[in-house]
């Protein structure tokens, strides 16, 4: 490979001056495992009385984490997505499973690693995935008021949680 140093196209610099480099790229193959594989979250029951303004959260949130261990050192990305869409003027939350009977004026707002889930998008978690260590990623879910009128009825959602790494 040929490249100058200085200035190009100036009278008196001369040819520009070799370097020359060798090496060899390495796949290094990562595999990281993750767990739990699928998981149902029981949100529990809440009076239809406890939502009294659009933006109120259910309480307690439901925890539960996500771990991932990779056999090296690596950055990973979380994204979450659902086939119910999302309540785009709340952010983080879930649309309802539409059913007979469900519940209408809720939707299920997720956080993970402290952070109000965006979706669609990878995210960097906030730790990286030590070799050979298990990173657990945090994730929290609950009930927020979305309109000003609340119905009865399960209140059911789904989401999808993939795992990338860099």
């Amino acid at each position: 490979t040929r490249f100058g140093i200085g200035v190009f196209g100036h009278e008196g610099i001369g040819n520009p001056n070799d370097i020359a480099y060798s090496g060899n790229v390495i796949l290094h193959q990562v595999t990281c495992s993750v767990l739990p594989r699928n998981l149902t979250v029981d949100l529990g029951d809440f009076p239809v009385s406890d939502f009294v303004s659009v933006g109120m959260l259910s309480s307690p949130a439901q925890s539960f984490d996500v771990t991932v261990n990779c056999n090296s050192t690596v950055q990973p990305e979380v994204k979450v997505t659902s086939s119910n869409g999302y309540e785009t003027a709340f952010a983080g939350v879930l649309k309802l499973t539409q059913q007979t009977g469900s519940a209408t004026g809720v939707g299920v707002q997720m956080v993970f690693d402290g952070n109000i889930a965006s979706f669609d998008t990878y995210v960097n978690t906030q730790r990286e995935a030590v070799a050979n260590e298990t990173l657990t990623i945090p994730f929290q879910v609950r009930y927020e008021q979305v309109s000003d009128v609340v119905t009865p009825g399960p209140a059911n959602t789904v989401a999808t949680i993939t795992l990338a790494y860099k």
